[in-house]
């Protein structure tokens, strides 16, 4: 489906309309009908997904070409008297700032895309409650996202500050301060999705604005947890750096295990009811 200029943002196709007939009834609200609203609005979610598919599969083509490339020709990069290797740790910091770029620029897809289609309703209805972070996003899904970016910190600034070796020191303070980065990135499109005013030409479609809330402050996955695995096994480190890595990652992985698993509808059926 285009998206092309003279297009009318409302416009939906049936099989749109019976995605979001489903996806409504993964999260327990099959009692609300598919609107062509929502259908509108799943569909604009897809192409920022898709945008955001195809620019991580770049990402993942440059990082196998980048792989094929150093093992014929040297591109060593070396730091003090001691030849500290920087290649890992700058090869891990181009991976957090692409990472960082990937999310953004598919989140700024879907926000034009919601803007054409706020533009073209004919009204829009008030939202009569607020919302707190905890309650849109979820408590394991907080609780998930502390684990990941506070321990990335620690872990970070740990190696940093705790080992003697320089190789360990300077992935520590990569390490930190992408996690941060992330966290940051995190922090200002949950708050946008909390914040946002209403979305909605009615009642119903006032409850499914607070389901389509939940998913956009949920937006950003756990890549500091895949940075830090690969870091770990790539990156220049003595075995203790490399295990408390690895020992990070797994950890990160345990604690967004319940949330991943966790249903839909239970707790976003309770936002819309909230409304």
């Amino acid at each position: 489906m285009g998206s092309g200029a003279g297009r009318d943002p409302l416009a939906v196709t049936e099989k749109e309309l019976a995605h979001a007939r489903d996806w409504l009834a993964r999260r327990g609200a099959s009692g609300y009908p598919p609107s062509g609203l929502l259908a509108a609005r799943l569909a604009a979610r897809a192409r920022a997904r898709q945008l955001e598919i195809l620019l991580l599969t770049g990402v993942g083509l440059l990082v196998i070409g980048w792989a094929l490339l150093v093992e014929v020709i040297d591109f060593s990069l070396e730091l003090g008297p001691g030849g500290t290797e920087l290649r890992g740790p700058l090869e891990m910091s181009v991976a957090y700032l692409l990472l960082t770029v990937v999310v953004w620029l598919a989140y700024q897809r879907q926000l034009a895309a919601e803007r054409r289609i706020a533009e073209a309703l004919p009204r829009r209805a008030a939202h009569s409650a607020r919302h707190g972070v905890a309650e849109v996003v979820g408590r394991r899904w907080l609780s998930a996202g502390a684990v990941t970016y506070l321990g990335g910190v620690t872990v970070g600034l740990g190696l940093a500050i705790l080992t003697d070796a320089q190789a360990n020191r300077v992935v520590g303070l990569v390490v930190a301060a992408g996690t941060l980065v992330f966290a940051a990135l995190d922090a200002v499109l949950t708050a946008k999705a909390v914040r946002r005013p209403a979305f909605a030409e009615d009642e119903a479609s006032l409850r499914v604005d607070d389901l389509l809330r939940t998913a956009d402050a949920r937006r950003v996955p756990p890549f500091p947890l895949v940075v830090a695995a690969v870091a770990a096994l790539n990156a220049v480190v003595t075995p203790a750096a490399m295990w408390a890595l690895l020992g990070y990652a797994a950890v990160g992985a345990l604690a967004w295990l319940p949330a991943a698993l966790e249903r839909p509808g239970r707790r976003d059926a309770v936002v819309g009811a909230a409304g």
